[in-house]
């Protein structure tokens, strides 16, 4: 090889430029069940006034909130809580099948909800199967998305390992934007009829159904590369962290079988030390996207249409901060490759969620909306650093080979501390909320000011705070010493 050439396999995009735009396409469509808040409040309107009126009753009785949240939390089981058979899945049929099975679950999930929603809906039991279908979109979602990030981390050299994942979570970031304006554009600011509601899912399913499986296409290996995956995947560049090679080039414990595998990340500390500040940070960001139109509505002011333009602007602005932080995050890695500790970012990550969830907590009805701008940009900001830094320790801790698998077990974690931190903002809304009745007379409970989820950030807060402790730990296990030459 001539001086001063470098071989094709150590440049940006090697000789099949095309995988990261694709990869991009499918991460912008892989997060839009992180717009559910935009239309929660549609949802439960157009899920009250369906069937007979015996549902006025449930509504009376606050049970339309939690009705509410338990949907939302259907969409994050099926993306969080599920990634661990997410990744065992990838892992085992490949990142190509993975997307043609994603295209199904989330395309079809999309329109069980457009189904649900439609005019032609008559039936007002409709939790289970809107919940069912809302979990579908998170698992195809989330299934998509590992294909394109797993294939991605793989034929990227390790030193663009990080910028690669800060630009792929920087599309999944902004995919609820894109969700969310097309929804405000299509609807035109005014309440949504069902017909609308209808042809906006059916639309978003065909969009999700295309890109998948163009990815697919893209993502299928040639005979020669099937042949070589394995040593590429052993290639991954060696990770010294006190003293120990911990960038195992097979992955942690490939040739023992699968219930090696878990066991010995499980009872790895890196791994506790890793997951916690992950696990509280992000369930509690989860808190707030899912209940970003509530929060609105209790300390924020003026007509109900102001009130949701502000959502809108709110969850734009929440994902715009998140790319944000995923990209400042990709490059401070790339720059400072083997200078700053991962776990720095993870500890500053959680730091500015902690502080985001008290300053939550402490914000008043005459001040709501104005602070709740700032407090959004700093919980979308963490979360995208979270995501990007979280990603990159797990291949690089834990090896690629059996990268599904173990980054499934670090996504686990927000969906079960979402589902508590949900679950329990949704008993303290509902405690402190109150009977009103509109003018056609119709009944519904409400509330309002920062006692509605007061209490909530307060629990959210001290969590994140716990965790950011915790990384004081993870900061040494993170610490790259490059080997001698």
């Amino acid at each position: 090889m001539a001086p001063g050439t470098r071989p094709k396999s150590d440049t940006f995009c090697g000789n099949q430029p095309w995988r990261l735009p694709i990869g991009i396409l499918v991460a912008l469509v892989s997060g839009t069940f992180l717009a559910f808040g935009v239309y929660e409040e549609d949802l439960k309107n157009r899920l009250f006034f369906l069937g007979p009126r015996v549902n006025e009753t449930e509504a009376t009785h606050g049970r339309a909130q939690s009705e509410t949240e338990a949907l939302g939390t259907a969409v994050d089981l099926g993306d969080y809580a599920m990634h661990p058979i997410i990744g065992l899945l990838h892992d085992t049929v490949g990142p190509s099948y993975s997307s043609v099975i994603a295209a199904v679950l989330a395309g079809g999930g999309y329109v069980g909800v457009a189904l649900c929603v439609g005019p032609g809906t008559s039936t007002s039991s409709l939790i289970n199967p809107l919940g069912a279908a809302l979990f579908a979109v998170g698992f195809g979602g989330g299934l998509g998305y590992m294909a394109t990030l797993f294939h991605n981390s793989n034929h990227f050299p390790a030193r663009y390992r990080s910028l690669v994942v800060g630009v792929l979570t920087s599309g999944f970031g902004i995919s609820a934007s894109v969700f969310s304006l097309s929804y405000r554009l299509g609807s035109k600011g005014r309440t949504p009829t069902p017909a609308f509601l209808e042809a906006f899912f059916l639309v978003w399913a065909a969009a999700l159904g295309v890109v998948y499986l163009l990815s697919a296409f893209v993502l299928r290996r040639p005979r020669l590369e099937r042949k070589l995956v394995k040593p590429k995947i052993d290639e991954l560049e060696p990770l010294l962290i006190n003293g120990d090679s911990v960038g195992e080039p097979r992955g942690i414990a490939s040739q023992n079988g699968l219930c090696a595998s878990y066991h010995r990340i499980l009872t790895s500390t890196a791994f506790w030390l890793l997951a916690i500040p992950f696990w509280m940070a992000q369930g509690a960001a989860l808190m707030v996207t899912n209940n970003l139109a509530s929060i609105v509505n209790a300390v924020g002011t003026g007509s109900m249409a102001e009130r949701k333009d502000t959502t809108l602007e709110l969850a734009v602005l929440m994902s715009c901060s998140s790319v944000a932080g995923r990209l400042v995050a990709g490059v401070l890695g790339f720059l400072f490759h083997d200078r700053l500790p991962r776990g720095v970012l993870i500890l500053v990550g959680c730091l500015v969620m902690a502080v985001s969830q008290f300053a939550f907590a402490l914000v008043q009805t005459n001040t709501g909306v104005s602070a709740v701008y700032c407090l959004v940009v700093a919980t979308g900001w963490s979360v995208g650093v979270l995501w990007t830094v979280g990603a990159t320790i797990t291949g690089e801790k834990f090896g690629l080979l059996n990268f599904g698998k173990n980054y499934g077990l670090i996504a686990l974690g927000p969906g079960l501390t979402g589902l508590a931190f949900n679950t329990f903002a949704s008993d303290v809304f509902d405690r402190h909320s109150r009977p009103v009745e509109s003018a056609d007379g119709e009944s519904s409970r409400t509330c309002t000011g920062s006692v509605c989820f007061q209490e909530a950030f307060f629990v959210t807060g001290a969590c994140c705070a716990v965790g950011t402790i915790i990384c004081i730990w993870l900061i040494p296990l993170t610490r790259r010493v490059p080997p001698a030459d």
